[in-house]
């Protein structure tokens, strides 16, 4: 999964389907875009989120988060 099409979401209401609760373990701010490190389940995962405006959520190190996983439309499968 390439990691800008992740999807990070505040820890409210209940895990819609195929979404996943993960912890920030680390943050690169590049400029237009923020790198996250995540953990998940024991797995690691990379993010990346545009920073767009003073909407765009502030992750810290430590933080909870819900990763939804990008529609159908957006996967491609390679074949080896």
């Amino acid at each position: 999964m390439r990691p800008e099409k992740l999807i990070l979401r505040e820890p409210r209401g209940e895990l819609l389907a195929g979404e996943c609760e993960a912890r920030i373990r680390g943050v690169v701010y590049n400029g237009s875009d923020t790198e996250l490190s995540l953990e998940a389940g024991g797995l690691a995962l990379q993010a990346c989120c545009l920073n767009a405006g003073a909407r765009t959520l502030r992750h810290q190190p430590g933080q909870r988060v819900i990763v939804t996983p990008p529609g159908p439309g957006s996967l491609i499968v390679l074949e080896d």
